[in-house]
């Protein structure tokens, strides 16, 4: 590093030398170290995307993800964040879609259970494309993850760069774009990914105002940086323990001068702002400040989310997360988890714990998570990816390093680390087609889904009422029938911290009376095997129940008990 460079970064970027590969040292022309990994990282950002939008899911079989595009879809059309139908005020708030739930002012609307930062995404992207006149507006809200997962990409680049230098930063990307848990939700509507990347961009943007030199751009990037990260914590709450790493950093690396550097304060100043606009959103739509959608009254189970009983021991829903959340890591990384520590013990104490740490932290909270960070919930385990592919990225470009210098005549790279660079691109290759394949099929079962999910409403009249629990969702939105989700009919009993499940039963067949005697057609959907709640044997008990004949499922037509 020369001395020009030394004053204009602050001091801990000027790392000592022999931190870095033994070339590093040696200078190199600036179209070969500064031209090539920009190349390079836009090339791998190109790839990226048309990867992610070939394979983007375009239907939803339900729950989280079809919550999301429905509150996208009301919010982009200048609509609150809700799930109306009139039978919730007239008959009880059960006629609604599984991500629904919360009831706050109209007794006819429930809002979204999660939070919604991302739906906030999936609307301003559906306002952007129909401002500008493209037809099928809505239909974009599918790629925004797609979208955040290549920005992210860019993020972890920018993010390398400062910390270790471009071609780390490279490295850095390169591991990230081929972890499979991440092209999986990259390519459907999930909320984790594009939380995590405006965590990243956040990280990106802060450190680049550290590092730059005219005040005003200082100040704006880290409002903005600010911004980002608020995005990041109203997509999901929890992301918020992210932040802990990220102090440790700045305290390490700035010591006393971060209380006098105006980035900390402006960049501080938003996201303390972002944090109280929270806590005053909770307190109007779920209750109180500190209350969230995850409680038992809006739904959730009633019992803790965190303990550290699940970490080895048995939870509702699983348990055993300690070891769930090391496969995970593994099955995503495996290999590259070498270069990676070998990357936390060469990096300076201040990365160390911005690294080290948040993946600590990430893979610390969801060890004791009741629902195991394996399978659909490894998105959980998303927030500590970018970390991961940094020092995985920093390693391999020690690694490299010392295969074999430059050559000192020509600025060159050696044949050792040519081979290097081809054998460990082609091993990330390897697996690559598998999992492509995997979404393909995904995609593929699920469009079939929602196609069977078609032809149980078909023949049915347009104001038919279905009962369903697995297919509500779908039934709903993409067969357009109102349906009962009965699995929200049990209260929860503050006193006891239980559900009244002894309650659905008779709730249950007052309301299925009520729509009969509104001449409502009404139908069952066993989607459950056994039905779920004994849902099937509590309405034969009251009422005649007649398979219907040529459905993909048994479908019941449900018809009141004739007393003779």
């Amino acid at each position: 590093m020369d001395r020009r460079a030394q004053q204009v970064l602050p001091p801990d970027v000027a790392i000592p030398m022999a931190l870095y590969p033994p070339d590093a040292a040696i200078p190199m022309s600036p179209f070969r170290w500064r031209f090539y990994p920009l190349v390079l990282v836009v090339l791998l950002c190109g790839w990226s995307a048309l990867l992610f939008v070939r394979y983007t899911q375009t239907v939803a079989p339900g729950w989280d993800s079809l919550a999301y595009k429905v509150a996208g879809e009301r919010l982009a059309a200048g609509q609150d964040f809700s799930y109306c139908h009139p039978y919730n005020a007239q008959i009880g708030p059960y006629f609604t879609l599984s991500g629904f739930n919360v009831q706050a002012g109209d007794d006819a609307c429930l809002y979204l259970n999660y939070p919604i930062g991302f739906p906030l995404l999936l609307a301003a992207a559906q306002r952007l494309f129909g401002s500008l006149g493209l037809e099928q507006s809505a239909s974009v809200a599918w790629y925004v993850p797609a979208l955040s997962a290549t920005v992210e990409l860019v993020a972890v680049f920018g993010i390398g760069s400062v910390l270790f230098g471009r071609w780390a930063g490279l490295w850095s990307a390169v591991v990230l774009a081929f972890a499979p848990t991440r092209l999986v939700f990259g390519t459907s509507l999930w909320s984790d990914l594009p939380g995590v990347a405006a965590l990243t961009c956040g990280l990106a943007l802060y450190l680049w105002a550290e590092r730059t030199t005219r005040a005003r751009l200082r100040w704006a990037g880290a409002g903005v940086a600010g911004i980002m990260v608020v995005l990041g914590l109203f997509t999901r709450y929890a992301n918020g323990v992210m932040l802990l790493p990220w102090v440790a950093y700045v305290l390490l690396s700035q010591k006393r001068a971060a209380a006098r550097d105006a980035v900390n304060w402006i960049f501080g100043a938003v996201v303390l702002a972002g944090v109280v606009g929270i806590l005053l959103f909770n307190r109007s739509y779920y209750g109180g400040y500190l209350s969230t959608p995850y409680g038992p009254e809006h739904g959730w189970y009633a019992w803790p989310a965190f303990s550290l009983r699940y970490a080895f021991g048995e939870s509702p829903v699983g348990g055993q997360s300690m070891p769930a959340t090391a496969r995970t890591i593994w099955s995503n990384f495996a290999w590259l988890l070498l270069p990676a520590a070998w990357g936390v013990v060469r990096m300076r104490a201040p990365q160390r714990a911005l690294l080290l740490g948040s993946v600590l932290v990430a893979g610390g909270l969801y060890s004791c998570y009741a629902f195991p960070p394996q399978g659909v919930n490894a998105r959980f385990l998303l927030p500590a990816f970018p970390f991961i592919g940094l020092s995985a990225g920093y390693g391999l470009w020690c690694v490299l390093g010392v295969l074999q210098p430059h050559r000192r005549e020509t600025g060159g790279a050696g044949l050792w680390r040519v081979l290097g660079v081809v054998v460990i691109g082609l091993v990330m290759l390897v697996p690559l087609p598998g999992h492509l394949r995997d979404i393909a099929a995904r995609n593929a079962g699920d469009a079939a889904y929602v196609g069977d999910v078609k032809q149980l409403v078909a023949d049915t009249d347009s104001d038919a009422v279905f009962l369903a629990y697995g297919t509500n969702d779908a039934i709903a939105y993409y067969g357009q029938r109102v349906t009962l989700f009965y699995r929200r009919i049990p209260p929860f009993d503050p006193a006891t911290a239980t559900y009244r499940w002894d309650e659905l039963e008779p709730r249950l067949v007052e309301a299925v009376e009520r729509l009969l005697e509104q001449g409502e057609p009404v139908y069952y959907v066993q989607d459950s095997d056994p039905p779920f709640a004994d849902s099937l044997n509590v309405l034969n008990r009251h009422f005649d129940l007649s398979l219907q004949e040529g459905k993909r499922l048994p479908v019941y037509r449900v018809r009141a008990r004739v007393v003779e």
